[in-house]
């Protein structure tokens, strides 16, 4: 949404201090539990839904989309590590960047209306009150302003361009 590039995340940073912010008992345990529910690449969504077994299935699907960083249906150790880190550590930036990275399926630092559709539809699920229409008339509204406000900001920037 926009054309403001997101900071992407940094996965090397939050699984290298992993232990240092989880300690090495915890991240230990958390390492056998995921060998135990995980293949060798990482963890589809059925072997997630072993490992997070106490979560229903709409909430698993969400976080399932929330771990898997690159998108490609599998969660690695090192995803798995580096959400949890920035779940339970990091900055605010950190976890908007982790949320908005979910909704960002092309993963090209921007979210387009299709991608915002979905992410409406999906965060709208639990809410049956919250009917199709409404969603359609807040999606509509939220690109109108953010169109504005781009438009807005491409007349500033040319104004400052012709002033040098």
């Amino acid at each position: 949404m926009g054309g403001k590039q997101t900071k992407t995340i940094d996965v090397l940073q939050h699984t290298s201090s992993a232990q240092a912010k989880l300690g090495l008992p915890q991240l230990g345990s958390l390492q056998q539990e995921w060998n135990k529910h995980s293949g060798p690449k990482g963890a589809t969504f059925e072997q997630f839904k072993k490992l997070m077994h106490q979560l229903d299935e709409a909430e698993l699907k969400r976080l399932y989309n929330l771990y898997d960083l690159d998108h490609d249906n599998c969660i690695s150790w090192i995803e798995f590590v580096c959400c949890i880190v920035i779940i339970s550590s990091g900055t605010v930036e950190d976890k908007l960047s982790l949320i908005f990275n979910s909704f960002d399926k092309d993963l090209n630092g921007k979210i387009s209306k299709s991608e915002f559709k979905k992410a409406v539809a999906e965060l709208c699920a639990p809410f049956k009150e919250f009917e199709k229409k409404e969603q359609k008339e807040f999606i509509n509204k939220v690109f109108k302003e953010v169109y504005r406000k781009e438009k807005r900001a491409l007349r500033t920037e040319m104004r400052e361009q012709i002033k040098i």
